[in-house]
This record gives structure tokens, sequence and C-alpha cells, in this order.
């Protein structure tokens, strides 16, 4: 396991330059020898230097330096022998004590040290030390200190405030407090988590950096982290675990604590056939994550067939002596596709003078669960047929069909499928071009049927009596179409400017009948439409993928996405985006209000707009396209300005724990003119309603509106990196008024106007 540094000193209060009362002489254990100071000496000051940061070794973080003088009187330096106690308001880690004995000395002289290398703990109820100040000998090892000198080293493997306070021996209560407590702030740190994750009969299916077994759909699944720093167990830390289904976006499970062995943990049972990948995000400060893992795949497999289902209506009319496509789909109870699994069809009964009573016939299902069968019956009349899974006859369906005559063509049915065989209403043109015959990827695939005065549908190439089909297409200059199969027709678009009405119009010749159909050539996508359903507390949101004219688009492959949520709203039930350019998901918020949502796509089209949640019991709204939004991504110089990709010079970065981002694009996207006065290092971003003052080098931000000058302050002021001003994002997005989001998922800030 790697080895990171887990934390670093966010605070260091400068201990005070004081000489205090401290030690008096008395006698020690013999093998210390020397004189040694007691709590009755009148003649022993202490003094202490300010306290400064070294990075320290492996599996010790950033730690605190302490130097201590030790001065008499009369100003000599104290050189022999002291003791005194460290008192910490929780459990910080002394590392070792730098006197005359050497750097990195036996720990046998620290109260609870186990030898040379160890460590020992400063708690509530004090730590004694003792040491041997520096002689200021030439000749000693140690270089850099000055007589009278001890140093020694404290950290701490948890983040958060504790107090150091340095007492005489006797300790809190008998002895003499050396000076006020100093405090100590240790940020989060890169710390390690490891992962893995066992069965319901806790069997290990995984870990991390090794393939995942499978599991079935139904079947409980636990995700474990340990957290550690060095080795070293993390107690209390709230670890947050999410997981990404095919590769899609990351989704939230739930946050648990880790115990006093440093482990969290979630129990949950995905119903959803596909290939997961789980992560654990550790401590994090307000705006990045400082501790992740990902555990390889784990594969979720469909369950026991649980049902079959025709796809047909009982009583269904199908054509006599004609191939008629009989289709059924195969289903485990949670809904999943089973695939590559054969089922019977078998004829339970029919017409008497038919030769079919008994016949069986299997089928192996697709990708789909689907299998079809190719249906000819050869009398007029009713027939009952039953489809059954092999290994579990007794999930199975029966279904009754109505065999006719064929009659006279009345009517013909259009539709459009893409690739994958899914139903399409507009044709996403990739500028690709093509020609008849010879396709690697058609643009769409017109599917025509013919329907009899029976109301039976058949393919035009089923029918064995007079049928002529004849396609035209009202672009036909630039619109190519190519038969491949019965009733199928590939669509290609040969035109990369053309986007616009398209209809086809298909004719039977011999019957005369026609059928349009009407579709739009759309871009890719370009932008998202947002539609919601909004009760309460609640919003059911659909997305839709648009090109760049407003037009229903989708992409080729399925696009997952992320939310940037507001604090109060969290999500569930999150879709991808399918095949027709459709994604949906669920909010929820804790108290009525406007909160501002950002989606972000895999195909980094991003989308931001409020959902106004009324209160219990009301309905409520959205407002779809904020005046100004603009979202960026941490290390990354693209970004998107109303949903629109743009491009900055330089990435928004992270310094000291707070988020930089440049302020030209900022101003851009604030609709601002900027000022910059490089003889007071002042910029001015100006604006109709309103004009913001920044000074390099300070934390305050002034703020003119409506007639009121305000002065935000920033917790890190602005500076200049690489000839470009930056500024702290959450800041100045507070200035201009903006709602202001950070996503540690995507690593992005968002602003919204």
């Amino acid at each position: 396991m790697r080895t990171k540094k887990l934390f670093s000193i966010l605070t260091l209060v400068a201990f005070m330059m004081t000489l205090v009362p401290a030690f008096a002489f008395g006698a020690v254990a013999a093998d210390t020898g020397g004189a040694y100071y007691s709590a009755s000496a009148s003649d022993l000051k202490v003094t202490k230097k300010s306290p400064d940061t070294y990075d320290a070794k492996d599996g010790d973080g950033t730690t605190a330096k302490f130097t201590i003088s030790f001065e008499k009187a009369n100003g000599d330096a104290v050189t022999d022998g002291v003791y005194f106690y460290i008192k910490s308001s929780s459990d910080a880690q002394i590392g070792w004590v730098e006197d005359r004995s050497g750097i990195d000395r036996s720990f046998d002289k620290i109260a609870g040290g186990e030898g040379k290398g160890s460590r020992a703990l400063a708690t509530k109820d004090g730590l004694l030390v003792f040491a041997n100040p520096y002689k200021g000998d030439a000749s000693d090892p140690v270089r850099n200190m000055d007589a009278g000198e001890v140093v020694f080293h404290i950290g701490s493997t948890l983040a958060g405030s504790f107090t150091v306070t340095l007492y005489s021996p006797g300790g809190e209560e008998n002895g003499t407090k050396i000076d006020d407590p100093v405090t100590i702030t240790v940020e989060n740190g890169d710390g390690d988590i490891d992962l893995y994750a066992e069965d319901d009969d806790e069997k290990e299916i995984g870990k991390q950096g090794t393939p995942g077994l499978s599991i079935n759909a139904g079947d409980g699944i636990e995700i474990f982290a340990h957290l550690t720093d060095g080795g070293n167990d993390i107690e209390g830390a709230d670890i947050t675990f999410k997981y990404s289904l095919d590769e899609g976006s990351k989704k939230t499970l739930g946050t648990d604590e880790t115990d006093e062995d440093g482990i969290a943990s979630w129990f949950w049972t995905p119903d959803e056939v596909g290939t997961y990948r789980y992560y654990a995000y550790g401590p994090s400060d307000a705006e990045s994550p400082k501790n992740d893992a990902e555990l390889l795949m784990v594969e979720v497999l469909a369950d026991e067939a649980d049902n079959l289902e025709f796809k047909i209506e009982n009583g269904a009319k199908v054509a006599v002596d004609e191939d008629n496509d009989i289709d059924i789909h195969l289903t485990d109870k949670y809904g999943n596709d089973i695939s590559n699994k054969k089922v019977i069809f078998k004829v339970k009964s029919c017409p008497s003078d038919s030769s079919l009573k008994d016949d069986e016939w299997d089928e192996t299902t697709d990708e789909d669960g689907e299998a079809t069968l190719n249906f000819v019956p050869d009398e007029i009349g009713s027939y009952t047929i039953e489809v059954k899974d092999v290994l579990k006859p007794r999930v199975k369906t029966t279904i009754e069909v109505e065999a006719v005559e064929f009659g006279d063509v009345v009517a013909i049915t259009l539709s459009l499928e893409n690739n994958d065989g899914d139903d399409i209403t507009n044709i996403v043109f990739d500028g690709s071009e093509g020609y008849v015959g010879v396709y690697d990827v058609p643009d769409a695939v017109l599917i025509v049927k013919v329907v009899d005065d029976n109301g039976v549908e058949l393919n035009p190439e089923a029918v064995s009596g007079d049928v002529d089909i004849k396609i035209a297409a009202s672009k036909s200059n630039i619109v190519l179409i190519n038969e491949v199969d019965q009733g199928k027709y590939e669509i290609e678009v040969n035109d990369e400017d053309f986007t616009g009405a398209l209809t086809f119009t298909v004719v039977d010749t011999e019957s005369g009948v026609s059928a349009q159909l009407n579709t739009e050539v759309v871009g890719d996508p370009t932008g998202i439409r947002v539609d919601a359903d909004v009760n309460g507390l609640d919003a059911d949101v659909t997305l839709q993928y648009v090109d760049e004219n407003g037009k229903d688009s989708a992409n080729d492959d399925e696009d997952g996405y992320s939310l940037v949520l507001p604090k109060g709203v969290s999500s569930k039930n999150i879709k991808d985006f399918d095949d027709a350019g459709v994604a949906t998901f669920d909010l929820e918020a804790e108290a009525a209000g406007k909160y501002s949502i950002t989606v972000i796509t895999d195909a980094n089209i991003a989308k931001t707009f409020e959902v106004n949640f009324s209160g219990k019991g009301q309905s409520g709204d959205i407002s779809v396209g904020s005046d100004s939004s603009v979202v960026m991504f941490i290390g990354n110089a693209g970004y998107m300005q109303n949903g629109t990709p743009m491009l900055t010079d330089l990435a928004p970065f992270i310094n000291n724990g707070r988020t930089f981002v440049a302020v030209r694009p900022i101003a851009a996207a604030f609709g601002c003119a900027i000022d910059w006065n490089p003889a007071t290092q002042v910029v001015t971003l100006t604006r109709d309603d309103v004009v913001v003052t920044i000074t390099i080098g300070s934390s305050d931000i002034v703020v003119y509106k409506d007639g009121v000058v305000e002065t935000v302050t920033a917790d890190v002021p602005a500076y200049i990196k690489d000839g470009r001003t930056v500024l702290p994002f959450r800041a100045v997005g507070d200035a201009f008024g903006a709602t202001v989001s950070y996503d540690a998922a995507t690593q992005s800030v968002s602003y919204t106007m």
C-alpha cells in the first residue's frame, strides 16, 4: 500500500516569547548524569522560539517542530538534563526529540515509548519527556541548535484542531504551565483507502487492484473501506461510497464512519445487470476530496428466469401459409434481460387439419433476452402456442393466435430505428458520407410493413401475393436508400451541411396504398432541454439532448452525467441518456425554496436550471436556462458557458486547499468589462448594475451596487500566476451574488446568475 502525506498544518499560533519560571534543582534517576531541575528552583527561565514545520519521514506526514530554550536567571543556558510534560487536548503523536544526544534519539527516555524509532502519545493526561539540552559545543553532531535548546516534533493522524500545553514536572495540577496553549489545525490529507467486497456469505468477491467475481442480481454485496495513514488505522472518519454501472456516471450509495480498526462499510443489493465499479471517498475539505480508491469490476448477472411474455397480443391475427414472426421476451424478477437461454415453442392446439399439432421448436434468446419463432400456420383457424424455459419449465406462458388469409393491402406502417434497433424520432447525422451498397454505419433504418383488411401486419417480402413497394425521399439528391432485409431500408444522408425536415413516401404500386413518415435530420447534441414535474419537495426531471437548432438529438452510445447539487438537495433514481437522448433522475429537497442544479454529461455538455420546491403538498416549477452560468473543471482549460464549450489559457487549480480561477472567463460569463491598473495592482470588473474591485494580495473584495458599498472578505487573497490574475472562486462568485457550487466527483466549480 502506498504511503501518502495524511495531514498538513494549516494554523500554528506562534508561541509567546516569554520568560516563565519553571524547574528547580532536584534528584532524578541515577543514569541521567549531572544536575536536574525540580519545581522549587527560582533561578530557571524557559523561553520558546516560534515553531516551524518540516516534511517528516514517510508515514509521519507534515509535523509541527517546536524549539524550547532553557536558561538560568543570569542568562546562562541550561545544559543538564531536564524533564517536562506535554499535554494535548486529543491524542497527538510525538516524533523524535533533538537534543545533545543527537537527532532521532532513543525513546526509552519518553514515557510510553517503546525504544528507538517508536512513537509516543501526548494525551489529556500528559506525556513526560526527558531531554539533555544542547551544550553548544561545536564538536557536537547537532549543528542547528543553540545552547540550552531542545526540539520535539508533534502531529496527529486525524483531521481537526487540538491544543498543546507544556508544563514543568508535576503536570497540570502541581507543575508550572510554561506558556499559553498552542492550537494546531490539521487538514485532511492523502491517506490510503483499501477497498474490498464480500457477498452474503462473507466470502470475498473482489479487492482493490484485482478483477472481481460475479454475483446474481438480487444478491447482497458489502463494500469495505480500510482507511490508514502510514499503516495506522484512522477511526472516526466519514467514508462516502459510490458506484458506476457500465462506465456510466457515479451514483452515491451512502456514508459510514470508520471504526476503531479504520473500517467503514456499506451493504446493498444491486438488481440491475452490468459491470459495477465501486469508489470510496474519505474525509474532504470544502472543495476537494483527499482520499479515494476504486474497486475494480464486480459483475452482476441476471438472476434466474422469472417471466416470459409474448410481444403480440392474445388473439392476434396472423397470415396462413405466410412467415409470421412471433417474438417473446425472457427476464428475471428484476426485469433484467436473460440472454443466451434456450426456450421451447410448442403448438398445444391447432385446427384439426393442421399438421402442427405438438410440434416443437427451440430458439435461444439474444442479448436483449428476446427469441423469435418464424411461425407458418398451414390451416385457417385458432392456434395455441406455449413457450417455456428449458431449464425451468415452470417459467412458461401461452398465447392464442388466429390464422386467416392475408387479404388486400389497406395500409402501410412506417417507423425509424437506430442501428441498435431502438425506435427513434429524428435522424442524428454525424457528417460522414456514404453511398448505396457500401454502408459501414447507416444514419437510420426505415422499417416498412403492410397491413391487410383483417389487421394482419407483415413485412412486404413475406407476402406471397402481389406487393410492390417503392420508396422515395423528399431530398433524393442527398438521401440514399438501400434495402438490406425484409422491409428494412438503410438511410444515409450524404450532405454534411444538411439539417432540417425530411419526408419518406412509401407506395404499394399494386394496391395504390401509400404512407408518409416525416422526420428531422439533426446534428449531434450540443445542448440539453429540461422538463420537470415538481410536487412539494420532490421533482422528477427529464433531460433531452438537442442539437444547435433545439431539435431532439442523441449520441450513438449511452451517456452518463454528473449532477452539481446545492446543499439541501439530493438525487436518486439516476438513469443515463439512452439511445433516444433521454435521461431521467429524481430530486428531493430538505426545505422549500429555489435551488440551482447543474448537469454535466460525459460528452462535456452542461445545463444549469433552477427548481422551485414550493413545499409539502404544493406543486412547484422549474426555471430553465439561467441568465448566465459557467462550469469550470479543476486542471482543465476547457469550460462551459451557458452550455457552450469554451477555452481559457489558465485552468482552475487548487493552492493551499483553495480553488482559484482566472479572472477573464469569469468576467466574460458575468458580462463584465475588465480594467487593470498595474500601478495600484487593482482589477476592476464593471457591469451595468455592479462594480467589483479586487486588489492583488488583499483578501477584501469591494462591491459597489445600488449605491451601496460592501466588502466581501475572502479567506485567501487574489494573486498573479503566470502573468494572469487569479481569484478565489467562491469569494468572487459571492461578490456578484452568483450561486456557487462545487462537485467533488467531477472536480468542477460552477457559477449561476
